[in-house]
């Protein structure tokens, strides 16, 4: 007999020729053998090192090279810089499996999940340039000393390359609001100052609203420097105004995870039909949420990581068509799998069973089994 499905050829291009149907026998009992390199290797074995495409791997790298090391904090950078590498080299690696492919992908999606942006300290900065400018003529204040003190703890967490944004913003909040006790002795001068520090803020990683009212103060103060009939009381108010408004400052979401996930939920929605109906039913409702947050740049982290873990429950439903063991990827155990499940060697249960339906006919029997051993061996390219 011969084949006709164009799938199996000799060297010369002709269809391959075989002695029955019994032949697929020694293949499904992985019996077929040969001497490869001075290995023996059976005929799974040898599907098993067939890759599949790296494109997906491939995209993953672009976007992760496309990212800015400054951003983020050392660790979470290292750790991507390490899962970089090691896709690189499965994505140049020609005889890479698709376990290896797979692996690298997850390895690499996992750690840029975990990105954290690294710690803003712009304000504290501020802050400290402001106290600094004051503690210069401490004769125009009565007393100081707290602000000094203050001071000090500010300038140590911002040389301390370890401080988190927690203890940099308690060192921010504790300057600006030891300033704004001596709000009511600031002059023209202070309060020029303090409009120049305040701008730059504005370039900050803040919320919209926040900056909005720091705009706000900014231009109360230029009004009030303005006006050449200003009073002592105005430019006090003015100054004060405007370190309370750096200190509603408000810090954006990161986003990072949240990115990675609707990336991979578009991922499997782009390819519906690859997966078990079921499984993704209610993925695109749950990404279009997810995409609302994502597209709101005000945003608040409790948001943004609600709707990561509500998307990211919904991604791990999701279940390849042909994946009867459900590890998140299709080969030739899946087929096995199947095939005992068919001999009644085992069974399946529901989800397995409507996994192994590749080819939707609601049996799961040796025809499926048949399939996704050719899928596993790059024969078909989808069910």
């Amino acid at each position: 007999m011969y084949t006709t499905t164009g799938l199996y050829k000799r060297a010369d291009g002709t269809p391959y020729q075989y002695n029955g149907h019994w032949s697929w026998l020694y293949t499904l009992n992985n019996e077929c053998k040969e001497n490869i390199d001075g290995e023996e290797v059976t005929i799974w074995q040898w599907i098993s090192t067939k890759s599949k495409t790296n494109r997906g791997l491939e995209k993953v790298i672009a976007k992760v090279n496309a990212l800015n090391a400054e951003d983020y904090t050392a660790d979470s950078w290292a750790a991507v810089q390490s899962a970089l590498a090691a896709a690189k080299a499965v994505a140049a690696d020609q005889n890479a499996t698709r376990t290896q492919i797979n692996a690298a992908m997850e390895e690499l999606v996992a750690a840029y999940s975990k990105l954290e942006y690294g710690v803003q300290k712009l304000h504290l900065e501020v802050a400290v340039e402001e106290a600094e400018k004051i503690l210069a003529h401490p004769e125009n204040y009565e007393d100081i000393a707290a602000l000094k003190a203050v001071l000090e703890s500010g300038k140590a967490v911002l040389e301390d390359k370890d401080a988190d944004q927690t203890a940099v913003d308690a060192a921010a909040e504790a300057i600006l609001a030891e300033l704004n006790k001596v709000a009511d002795k600031a002059d023209v001068k202070s309060l020029v100052n303090l409009i120049e520090s305040a701008k730059k803020l504005l370039d900050g990683n803040y919320t919209s609203d926040s900056l909005k009212d720091l705009k706000a103060a900014i231009k109360k103060a230029e009004d009030v420097i303005a006006n050449p009939n200003r009073t002592e009381a105005e430019i006090g108010t003015a100054y004060a105004d405007l370190i309370n408004a750096i200190l509603n400052l408000q810090m954006k979401a990161n986003k990072a995870a949240l990115k990675a996930i609707l990336d991979k939920a578009n991922e499997v929605l782009g390819n519906a039909d690859a997966y078990v109906a079921a499984t993704i039913d209610g993925l695109d409702a749950a990404a279009a949420e997810a995409q609302t947050v994502y597209d709101n740049t005000d945003a608040l982290q409790d948001d943004v990581d609600a709707a990561v873990r509500a998307l990211t429950r919904k991604v791990a439903d999701a279940r390849l068509l042909g994946d009867v063991d459900n590890d998140g990827e299709v080969t030739t155990a899946d087929s096995v799998a199947l095939l005992a499940a068919s001999a009644e060697i085992t069974s399946l249960d529901a989800d397995a069973a409507a996994a192994a339906d590749v080819n939707g006919d609601d049996v799961a029997d040796t025809n499926d089994a048949v399939l996704i051993l050719q899928y596993a061996a790059e024969k078909v390219a989808s069910f």
